[in-house]
């Protein structure tokens, strides 16, 4: 078993060979920025960990970008600051268990650290199974990331960087799967307005090695052409994925246009774990809440005899009332943006009112209006997450009811209802 990274186990010669340092130079850093933090024998030689040879590594590589050794430094530190504010330091217990190895995955690519996030994963396959690791450490790695990046404690650029490390490692397993041993034809995508696709791509892979034809076509896939491409395949299910509500519109139109023309459909994603009541509005069978359950969940819809679940359109007044909306949509926009006083660019807040748009013509098509409340807090949140004072939002918020109430007239009290009870 390799010894932890932060064991003293390297003599100088060995980190000048795996850095291509100076001696002098290594000392000065350590003199003047406390990096590397060696441990010394009895007989005062300098031993180095793992850790520091990553750490030195990383140092290299931005100075090769043409940062200064200073600037370098800095950034280290604040990104090690940002890491322990996200990620709890792991305990003994942990370090050999699924938990532990996400974590300093995790912790690794807070940091950028790209070689040192390929040597957790490697020593991870080499304990778990494909399936343990894709789900315990990747999937839900990527996920807590997400979540971090909404509360305002990592930055895009942080969850974009762990997103795509994560994704090269399915698609170099998704490349190295052996032929398919079942007849079952699977396909898997992502509705229009979805580009979250993670989930999805890791539960093709979990196919793949049990042995299904599983066709992963991505994100956001548009309806031209499909009913050809569907004739063309045969597939035995058809799978989509929506992580957002505003993205469960396309994917339930998806749903009902695949159903239609004869072909099971089945779904999943975040959406529905946040909101169980949507699975009800969907054409198709629901593939429960985790990740973990889904393969046996897509085996049973496989080989059972159940009738695909069919569902009611939205009533009469609330299909109304969308159409009403969605003409007005513009123009309560532009209002909003062009109030006084509204601090920052209106370009932010025009985006927010998109947003905003998207969540109200969600809830209005899905007919879920008692989920507006929990949108409206949603967008709230990650804004204040994200550095906007509390005065702001709620002048924002003011400004786009007067908007909303203005534009839609009496038709606007359905709506104005559930942003009160915001």
């Amino acid at each position: 078993m390799a010894l932890p990274k932060n064991t003293p186990s390297y003599n100088l010669k060995a980190v000048l060979s795996e850095t291509g340092l100076k001696a002098d130079t290594i000392r000065a850093w350590e003199r003047r920025y406390g990096i590397p933090t060696p441990q010394r024998t009895e007989g005062g030689h300098r031993l180095y960990s793992r850790a520091d040879i990553e750490t030195l590594q990383w140092l290299v590589e931005q100075l090769a970008q043409g940062m200064s050794i200073s600037a370098a430094v800095n950034l280290l530190k604040n990104l090690q600051e940002t890491a322990s504010q996200v990620l709890p330091a792991p305990t003994l217990q942990s370090r050999n268990d699924l938990s532990g190895f996400r974590q300093e995955w995790l912790r690794c690519c807070l940091n950028f650290n790209e070689r040192g996030a390929e040597d957790v994963l490697n020593q991870a396959f080499a304990m778990f199974s494909v399936e343990q690791v894709c789900l315990e450490i990747l999937q839900q790695g990527v996920s807590q990331l997400g979540n971090a990046w909404y509360s305002g404690k990592i930055t895009a650029q942080q969850e974009h960087f762990t997103t795509a490390l994560a994704t090269r490692r399915v698609d170099v397993l998704l490349a190295s799967c052996p032929p398919p041993i079942l007849s079952e034809k699977i396909l898997l995508g992502c509705p229009p307005d979805e580009s979250h696709v993670f989930g999805l791509q890791v539960l093709t892979l979990l196919l793949r090695r049990a042995g299904y034809t599983a066709i992963y076509w991505g994100a956001q896939v548009p309806l031209s052409q499909l009913a050809d491409s569907l004739q063309s395949l045969q597939p035995n299910l058809f799978i989509l994925g929506a992580q957002r509500l505003s993205a469960v519109v396309g994917l339930q139109e998806l749903a009902h246009y695949v159903s239609d023309l004869g072909f099971s459909v089945a779904f999943g994603g975040g959406a529905f774990v946040y909101l169980p009541e949507l699975a009800n509005r969907i054409t198709g069978f629901y593939l429960g809440d985790e990740l973990k359950f889904a393969v046996q969940n897509i085996r049973a819809i496989l080989v059972g005899q159940n009738r695909q679940p069919k569902t009611s359109a939205p009533s009469v007044a609330m299909q109304n009332l969308r159409t009403q909306f969605r003409l007005a949509q513009e123009a309560i926009i532009q209002q909003t943006v062009s109030c006084e006083p509204l601090n920052r660019d209106p370009r932010f807040w025009r985006q927010i009112s998109l947003m905003l748009c998207q969540n109200i013509d969600a809830v209005l098509a899905l007919d879920v209006l008692e989920a507006l409340p929990a949108e409206i807090h949603w967008i709230e949140q990650l804004v204040k997450n994200h550095g906007v004072p509390q005065c702001d939002w709620q002048t924002y918020h003011t400004h786009f009811q007067s908007a909303l109430s203005q534009q839609l007239g009496f038709s606007s009290h359905t709506l104005l209802i559930f942003f009160q009870a915001e």
